[in-house]
């Protein structure tokens, strides 16, 4: 394993509360709201083969209808809400 092997489920539920507090200013005629979290795996930065404790997220507080954690190099989608 490298150091770009996993993303901590801390740094994506601190990702969702920044989102979560933007949430009033988005279009509220819509049915729903998503939002989707993505690597971008062109950045050697936020290079993630997965989610480290990703049960964490499964306790995620959020008005968005769902949530999604995109790796767009592979197109890994994960479902976290």
């Amino acid at each position: 394993m490298n150091l770009f092997d996993e993303l901590c489920s801390d740094k994506i539920l601190e990702l969702i509360e920044k989102k979560n507090e933007k949430f009033p200013y988005y279009d509220t005629s819509v049915d729903e709201c998503w939002l989707v979290i993505v690597s971008d795996m062109n950045s050697i930065a936020s290079r993630y083969t997965f989610i480290q404790d990703k049960e964490h997220l499964n306790e995620v507080k959020s008005p968005f209808h769902k949530i999604f954690h995109l790796e767009n190099l592979c197109g890994n989608l994960t479902s976290i809400k």
